[in-house]
């Protein structure tokens, strides 16, 4: 992923030359998680479903960078369970 600009991302598969600033490490599930605001950053972070290699402010700076799905702060309804 190439951040050119604060409002363009730019996600390649290949290797565009750039020097790497953080790498994350998680599975495609804690990400998606993170995306959809059902799992925070910090959370992801302490449980070591997330790990994130790089500088301290680019650290702190990656949630700022990957805006979350607009709908990561919409209500949701509790799971209902089946009393049978």
């Amino acid at each position: 992923m190439v951040i050119t600009r604060r409002d363009e991302v730019d996600l390649c598969d290949f290797d565009p030359g750039y020097e790497v600033m953080i790498r994350a490490s998680s599975s495609l599930r804690t990400m998606v998680q993170i995306w959809r605001g059902d799992l925070s950053w910090g959370t992801a972070l302490k449980d070591d479903s997330l790990a994130l290699e790089g500088s301290c402010q680019a650290r702190t700076a990656l949630p700022h960078w990957l805006r979350l799905s607009p709908f990561a702060e919409a209500p949701r309804q509790s799971r209902m369970v089946d009393a049978r």
